[in-house]
């Protein structure tokens, strides 16, 4: 059930109840409808309670309760006594069935149950043996019970009788409907727990439950699906009042027309910063150097034919020249496709081939091995001089903010990369948008960390430079390493940030008094981690598929929520929850998050029938040609109208602030001659220390018959395709793959097959020295996993690059080192990492004497340690800083 609060590890039963009264007229239509269907009222109303459940769960296979008088026979049927036994009805509305085939569904289901009804709940609970969760009723979550109006005429002689309606203060289930025939109508009282629910919530339900009764008087022959379920009122305040978005402004101006009106205001400020030499005082640009620079490269690209939805590849490194192109192109009228350098080539190449690109700024020393044909390469770093004497002027031609402005390339479910068109209109709401929000001033500096192959990149450095703000633009491998990006935000003073949340995770708690705002997207951030970085400065959750122009809801987070949402929808977009059959889902019930409104790509490139797919006519506007975009999340609302993330509806996954998806991969995987079939799956280490660094990618791999394939043929087979961060940690070979009933890929079989201590012990060896059994420990305690040998790949044991930098700073700490970050990617096991690494920065003597020293430490308590430390002036540098 949609729960308000997580269940806790033991109900106390604590009970509570909501009421409400069915009016007279419907009962007697809904009593006029058992009688045609030869169905008791009971039966009625305990198949429309099956269907709300159903509406709330989309679980199609439920178990209702229901107590049973079980005075069978003759001779205990004047017994005074208890003999009331629990009986488990169980509803099947697979398919959508209509309300009337699935009343007489339910019909043969209770009268098959009463003529058991003498065989115990107990029993019952003996011969299936369910899971056993303490204080919790077996099979049952909720019970369904209705009192005859025959309890209303009760007579004995000699005596006054009269209805008593007790109070529950307790709930021996989660949710309990209790409804009491009466001569004016039926009275209805739900009973629920209150460790889960809220009585607003229970409130709604009882209302639901009326409109999908009087949905159901009206036309039994509609599908379960399709019947109504919210009230008039309540489905207004979601559709209607849940997005009153609407701002008065229109955005008007292009991206790149919004900077320029910024850099005729503020032509001396900094603009663009970045590290390119080491260090951010050697390289930047003003604004109107910047708007110089582009404008002399946007006249240069019109004289080569650029105009407008002309498609221009970027291929650069992050750098001054990259943000200089990026607007030189939205100069000239035509729209960038940005590639990722860290993407093997064939992947640049297929986005090459399918964007068609006519023109590709480059730099001469990267593009060599790019298939550049039919289209014209300009390299800037040797045309820099002829590009530089072009008109610094801004250009003066017309522009629709209608034009596209960038396709950007995500992970596409059919094994090839998608590229969304994003137009000026939405890019330039979500910019005008953010910067409102984040309330940007002209002194306030940006730090930009984003690969530019990622949309967010746009907003972050656009949302600064349409504001006068000045923007640090991380160019080198600091942007992996959480420690030095600490350092760098409290060197330059950095004012607003922009972390996913592993990142943010992995920051040292260290004072930056400078930092006002953080935002976070990409992936799901906890409410702790908000909590702990709200202290002193602003925090906003950030949610937006590339498909709707960066961003789509924002949330400020304010200590002491429960939980953190996604916030709503941001200014001219619209959200929407839906089920399956795009009806508005009730607060609180789970469904696909939709979104209407400016910020909508067009599509994707080249791809029609994807787009007709994931962009659909909207069914809640009138205006001609309005579309929906399915986001395939799942999402419900909370009653003040914020939206609650719970996860993806379909394969694809979020990965260290990747969006990926799962089918690409298995795609790569089955184009390999040897690969019969294969299925990916993202699966979490529950052993880590930090289950937000955890996640992981396995492959389960069917070889061909009697086909000799390895793990390393294969993943050097997938390198060739695939970026790093798409690569499975796991590869497993199994005989077949298990499939469910209806013949799909039982994935969740699937997930039971992995064994981290069986992958481990495929092959090891064991550590032969201190030194070895030091780092063994190190990589141990950060994969969250049993043991390592020597040899094992730390990548191949679920590692990543982001628990590198913790292992980087674990061991930094202990040898007194600073070892680069590129070593611990070269040399992932710890044999490797001890020959090539730490003996080329200390003698051997010496490192197996830290390591002895810190292993013997190990063993002893935070005093003991300290009193051995003391004692012995050889140990006299070093500092136990805790029991870890």
């Amino acid at each position: 059930l949609p729960i308000d609060f997580s269940y806790p590890l033991v109900l106390n039963h604590r009970g509570a109840e909501e009421k409400r009264k069915l009016s007279h007229e419907l009962v007697l239509k809904l009593r006029q409808l058992s009688q045609n269907e030869q169905v008791t009222l009971f039966t009625l109303f305990l198949a429309a309670f099956q269907v709300l459940l159903y509406r709330y769960t989309r679980q199609s296979d439920l178990l209702v309760g229901t107590p049973i008088a079980n005075r069978l026979y003759p001779h205990v049927g004047n017994m005074i006594g208890f003999f009331l036994n629990n009986l488990v009805i169980r509803g099947n509305l697979r398919g959508n069935p209509s309300f009337r085939n699935f009343l007489i569904q339910v019909n043969g289901t209770v009268l098959d149950a009463f003529e058991n009804q003498d065989l115990p709940f107990e029993r019952l609970v003996e011969e299936l043996a369910p899971a056993r969760y303490a204080g919790r009723l077996p099979f049952l979550q909720a019970m369904f019970v209705m009192h005859p109006a025959s309890l209303n005429k009760l007579e004995l002689d000699d005596l006054e009788i009269n209805p008593l309606d007790l109070d529950y203060g307790w709930a021996k289930t989660d949710l309990t409907l209790i409804l009491s025939d009466k001569n004016d109508g039926v009275a209805m009282k739900m009973v629920y727990d209150c460790d889960l629910f809220e009585a607003a919530t229970i409130a709604r339900w009882l209302a639901h439950f009326e409109t999908l009764l009087y949905g159901i008087a009206q036309n039994p022959d509609q599908s379960v699906d399709l019947l109504p379920l919210l009230p008039e009122a309540e489905r207004q305040r979601i559709l209607i009042g849940f997005n009153e978005t609407v701002k008065d402004a229109p955005v008007d101006l292009c991206l790149h027309q919004m900077f320029e009106s910024q850099a005729a205001e503020t032509p001396t400020r900094l603009a663009l910063v970045s590290d390119e030499d080491g260090d951010f005082g050697s390289r930047g640009l003003t604004y109107a150097e910047l708007n110089a620079q582009a404008n002399q490269l946007a006249h240069y690209l019109r004289k080569q034919g650029v105009r407008a939805e002309v498609l221009v590849g970027l291929y650069l490194e992050r750098s001054l020249n990259m943000v200089v192109a990026m607007l030189a192109v939205l100069k000239a009228g035509a729209a960038y496709v940005p590639l990722d350098l860290a993407n093997p080539i064939e992947r640049v190449n297929s986005i090459l081939a399918n964007s068609k690109v006519s023109i590709l700024l480059a730099q001469s020393n990267l593009a060599q091995e790019l298939d550049s044909k039919g289209m014209r390469r300009i390299d800037l770093d040797l045309e820099w001089e002829r590009i530089s004497k072009e008109n610094p002027d801004n250009l003066d031609i017309p522009l629709d903010i209608d034009n596209l402005a960038y396709v950007i390339y995500t992970s596409g479910s059919t094994g090839s990369p998608k590229g969304v068109q994003i137009a000026h209109r939405g890019l330039s709401n979500t910019i005008k948008t953010l910067r409102q929000i984040f309330d940007l001033q002209a002194d306030d500096r940006i730090l930009h960390t984003v690969t530019f192959s990622f949309d967010a990149a746009i907003s972050h450095l656009f949302v600064a430079l349409t504001a006068g703000a000045a923007v640090y633009l991380v160019t080198g491998d600091v942007r992996l390493n959480p420690s030095e990006l600490a350092c760098m935000l409290f060197d330059q003073s950095i004012t607003h940030v922009s972390f996913p949340a592993s990142i943010l995770a992995a920051l040292p708690d260290v004072e930056l008094p400078a930092l006002r705002t953080i935002s976070s997207g990409a992936e799901a951030c906890s409410t702790e981690l908000a909590a702990h970085w709200v202290v002193g400065r602003r925090f906003f959750n950030i949610y937006g598929p590339t498909e709707v122009s960066i961003v789509a809801a924002c949330a400020e987070y304010v200590s002491g929520e429960q939980k953190l949402p996604i916030g709503r929808p941001i200014a001219n977009l619209q959200a929407y929850i839906l089920d399956g059959y795009f009806q508005p889902v009730p607060v609180g019930v789970a469904g696909e998050l939709c979104f209407a409104g400016i910020g909508l790509a067009r599509g994707y490139l080249d791809d029609p029938a994807l787009t007709a797919e994931k962009f659909v006519p909207n069914p809640f506007s009138v205006e001609q040609g309005e579309r929906l975009y399915r986001t395939g999340d799942l999402a419900r609302y909370w009653p003040d109208g914020n939206i609650e993330f719970l996860g993806r509806i379909d394969h694809q996954v979020k990965l260290r602030g990747y969006r990926i998806e799962l089918g690409e991969i298995e795609a790569a995987l089955e184009e390999h001659e040897m690969v019969k079939q294969a299925v990916v799956l993202i699966l979490q280490n529950n052993g880590g220390a930090q289950p937000i660094l955890d996640k992981h990618l396995a492959a389960f791999v069917v070889p061909e018959a009697g086909a000799t394939l390895t793990k390393e043929t294969l993943r050097n087979h997938l390198k060739k395709s695939l970026p790093d961060y798409m690569l499975p940690a796991v590869l497993l070979f199994i005989d077949e793959l298990p499939l469910k009933p209806s013949g799909k890929v039982d994935r969740k079989a699937l997930s039971t097959l992995i064994d981290f201590q069986t992958i481990n012990d495929e092959i090891y060896i064991a550590p032969r020295n201190a030194i070895e059994r030091l780092l063994a420990a190190i990589w141990v305690a950060e994969l969250g996993i049993k043991k390592v040998g020597v040899q094992d790949n730390f990548f191949n044991l679920g590692g990543h690059s982001l628990l590198i930098i913790r292992l980087k700073t674990r061991i930094d700490e202990i040898f007194q080192l600073q070892i680069p970050l590129r070593s611990f990617f070269e040399f992932p096991t710890v044999e490797e990492f001890t020959n090539n690494v730490l003996r080329k920065y200390q003698q051997p003597e010496k490192l197996e004497r830290t390591a002895e020293i810190v292993l013997k430490i190990a063993q002893l308590s935070e005093t003991e340690a300290q009193a051995l430390l003391e004692q012995n002036p050889a140990y006299q540098n070093i500092q136990v800083k805790s029991n870890e």
